[in-house]
This record gives C-alpha cells, sequence and structure tokens, in this order.
C-alpha cells in the first residue's frame, strides 16, 4: 500500500506530489518486486491493499486468492483483518468507488465532462465496480417486488436466501435508470440497506425509495422527474456485467 508520503491533499506537508495527484496508478516498484516474488512461489496468497485511493489491482488481480481493500483502518486494522481473513467476521463492505483497470481509463486532468468519470458515467469495463464486494456466504435475491409510483415514492420488498454454511450480513442495493434524454449514461445508485441472513435460512428487507431520488437535472438545471419508463433493479452490486460475472449473480429488474 501507500503512506502520507506518497498520497495526500494539496499542500499536505511531507507529501512528495506538491499538487497532491499521484502521477499513476501503480504500487511503489519495490511492492511490485514483492508481488511477482510471492506469484512465483506458487503459493497461495491473499493481498490486503491499504491505500487511501484506488490503485492498479492488475499486478495481482487473476492470482491473488482474495484481496481486501482495508484503505486506512486506523489503531485497530490488524486486529480486524486478522478477524476478516481468519473467518471470525464475515465481510460485507462494498466499493465507494470504481477501480479501473488502467490510468489510461481516466479522461485528460484538464478534461471538465463526465465522460468516463465514477460509475454513473464509465464507458469501459472496470477491473472492480463501485458497489461491488464479496463475503463468505452464498445468498441470492429470491424476490422483489414494487409498491408506489415516482411521483410518490416506492416501497421495495426483497428476499433473501443465504445457501451458504456462514452467517452473513449483505447490502442490498437499489439503482435506477430512466428513459430519459437527461438521464445518466448508466444506473444510478437510488438506496440500500444492510440485512443480515443465517446459515441456510431466508430474510426479508423493506427499502423506502423517495421520488426526489429518480429525478434528472436539465440542461438547464431544472430538477426534474424523469420522463418514460423507469427501471428498477434490486442486488448486491451493479445491474452490470462485470458485476455479474464477480459475483456470480444477477440483479433483479423491476419497473415502474
Amino acid at each position: 500500500g501507500l503512506n502520507d508520503t506518497l498520497e495526500g491533499e494539496e499542500g499536505d506537508e511531507g507529501n512528495q506530489y506538491a499538487s497532491g495527484d499521484k502521477k499513476d496508478l501503480s504500487f511503489p516498484k519495490p511492492q511490485l518486486k514483492l508481488i511477482d516474488a510471492v506469484k512465483k512461489s506458487g503459493k497461495p496468497f491473499v493481498v490486503v491493499v491499504m491505500t487511501g485511493s484506488a490503485m492498479d489491482m492488475t499486478p495481482f488481480s487473476e492470482e491473488a486468492s482474495a484481496i481486501l481493500q482495508a484503505w486506512y483502518p486506523g489503531a485497530r486494522g490488524g486486529l480486524s483483518i486478522g478477524d476478516i481473513i481468519f473467518g471470525k467476521v464475515n465481510p460485507s463492505g462494498k466499493l465507494p468507488v470504481t477501480i479501473y483497470r488502467s490510468v489510461d481509463d481516466l479522461p485528460d486532468f484538464e478534461d471538465y465532462s463526465m465522460k468516463n468519470r465514477t460509475y454513473k458515467y464509465i464507458e469501459n469495463e472496470p477491473l472492480y465496480p463501485f458497489g461491488f464486494g464479496l463475503t463468505y456466504g452464498k445468498v441470492k435475491i429470491t424476490d422483489a417486488v414494487i409498491e408506489g409510483d415516482r411521483a410518490q415514492g416506492v416501497t421495495i420488498k426483497v428476499k433473501i436466501a443465504n445457501e451458504g454454511s456462514v452467517n452473513v450480513t449483505e447490502v442490498v442495493q437499489i439503482y435506477a435508470r430512466a428513459d430519459d434524454p437527461d438521464e445518466v449514461r448508466n444506473c444510478k445508485l437510488v438506496g440500500f440497506g444492510r440485512v443480515a441472513c443465517e446459515a441456510g435460512e431466508n430474510a426479508s428487507f423493506v427499502l423506502e425509495i423517495p421520488s426526489d431520488n429518480f429525478r434528472v437535472v436539465r440542461q438547464d438545471g431544472r430538477y426534474e422527474l424523469p420522463l418514460g419508463e423507469i427501471s428498477i433493479y434490486a442486488g448486491f452490486g451493479q445491474p452490470d456485467e462485470r458485476t455479474a460475472e464477480l459475483t456470480g449473480n444477477k440483479s433483479v429488474c423491476l419497473e415502474i
């Protein structure tokens, strides 16, 4: 990982990049050499990434048995990481950022358009999508029902089943996209909530989505409900092909 001498905000004392921006998303060369040596050993390995930003994980994304994005976890971080690695705690965190495959997928720093920025406008397939995260459980959505309308808000009732042998806490995520010319390129997160489910059991979850969460911003700045049909997706991540590939789960699609 990195530390405060390698990344930080502009003007931070001790940051080698005066602007606060890194030149690329690569790990330091000595760490890349270590990764190569571990890969050549032929032994299974887990990577714990301790950074304050998304990095290029392609040097080990295919070979690592697992990757734990720990960010900067604080004084008790070691104990928490150990509890996860040794199975005392079931991980349930989801990525709050997009992890790109390469810095080449990012627009120029002086390009102020939204093209390829954030999960809402990315055009290339990410390495790990916003909202993605695995657990030790094997959970799937068995049913989803929607009540209400775009003007008053909706209630989404979701049923999940834990087919694994570990008690889990999962994060149900609701995404939406309207058939409207001013809608974001991809889907947008409109709601989420945490639900616990014991091994071999089922659980229910109810989430209220206010109508404001479906609104779009017009070119003249007006903030209003979209035109056309709204597709709503309930799942454990984004309703994209990469998330489905990584998790083995596809989101359930509902429409209003």
